[in-house]
């Protein structure tokens, strides 16, 4: 029985060790590119901000993947504090790696992530990176509190978006998976074709109704 039990657990290690190993060190590297996403998601910020002053005709869509939709909400947020900014029409975040804490009331981005009118969220509950490696790697960068979730694992907080969708991907499969290029068609404007599949008809004949058996009533005569 003991060396049963021991070789039910070998899996269970095969499989648990090499992930938070991989885990510790995603989040280890991750936690040193919090505050350049910051830095220059608003350096970018100002930067759209002076094209607006000198081009009135300046507008932006942003699309964004991970840490990368932190830079465009730290970029919408110098955009709409502005007096001259950029109309932003649309953003789309795919697997935001944002803690959910800075987009509810009151949060350090939720004026940020309110500020285009159309606002589209793709995530994913089967994302391992944002459900094991964000925790520990926003935790060292001091952004989050304790035991922050990311935006992009549950699409969290819900009001924050004019519409979300529930991928089932995987981390690094959103640039490379079809499903998410209607959300970006529509993003500008445009409709996607849907073709419906195609299938044959089935023709049944039905089958003849029953034919009843003739009975012959019996004739009897009446005597006199």
């Amino acid at each position: 029985m003991a060396r049963l039990r021991r070789n039910r657990s070998e899996p269970l290690r095969a499989h648990w060790a090499p992930r938070a190993a991989n885990s510790g060190y995603t989040a280890f590297l991750y936690f040193k590119q919090v505050p350049k996403a910051i830095r220059f998601g608003r350096l970018l910020g100002e930067y759209l901000n002076q094209l607006r002053s000198r081009s009135r005709a300046t507008e932006v869509v942003m699309i964004g993947h991970s840490l990368g939709c932190r830079l465009i909400l730290e970029a919408l947020d110098v955009m709409a504090s502005a007096a001259t900014a950029a109309p932003v029409p649309a953003i789309m975040l795919m697997a935001a790696a944002v803690p959910v804490l800075h987009l509810q009331t009151g949060g350090l981005l939720r004026s940020a992530v309110r500020y285009p009118d159309h606002r589209i969220a793709l995530y994913s509950a089967r994302d391992t990176v944002l459900r094991w490696a964000f925790p520990p790697g926003q935790t060292l960068a001091r952004d989050g509190g304790l035991r922050p979730e990311a935006s992009g694992l549950n699409g969290s907080p819900r009001d924050c978006w004019t519409s979300r969708d529930q991928t089932m991907l995987r981390h690094g499969e959103y640039w490379s998976n079809e499903s998410t290029t209607p959300n970006i068609v529509r993003l500008f404007g445009k409709s996607t074709s849907h073709a419906l599949p195609y299938s044959e008809i089935v023709s049944r004949s039905l089958p003849l109704p029953p034919s009843l058996p003739e009975w012959i009533s019996p004739q009897r005569r009446v005597a006199t």
